[in-house]
């Protein structure tokens, strides 16, 4: 997604009406929209994989084929990774004091 999309407007509205600050959450977020958000006061968080429950095992291993769709960034369970839970829980990021550029 790209900050020119609508999306990103109508959730900051919606953000700013309750007072509330956005976050942005997303598998893969392009450095544009990465740094357009930030400074618009986003909270943005990058995953780097695709979750899929574990009831859809069958339907990842499809996508994981690599004569398929290929995808090597995709896994199931129905529990988040160590890294989204240390950001929704609030904990210093080891790239925190970098550039939005080295994250």
């Amino acid at each position: 997604m790209y900050p020119t999309f609508r999306k990103y407007l109508k959730r900051s509205e919606k953000c700013l009406a309750l007072d509330a600050v956005p976050v942005f959450i997303a598998r893969r977020i392009p450095y544009v929209t990465f740094a357009v958000l930030s400074k618009s006061g986003f909270i943005v968080h990058q995953t780097y994989n695709q979750l899929l429950p574990a009831s859809a095992a069958d339907i990842a291993a499809k996508a994981r084929d690599k004569s398929t769709l290929g995808y090597h960034d995709i896994r199931t369970g129905n529990q988040p990774d160590a890294r989204l839970l240390k950001f929704c829980n609030g904990e210093p990021s080891e790239n925190r004091g970098r550039s939005t550029r080295q994250i």
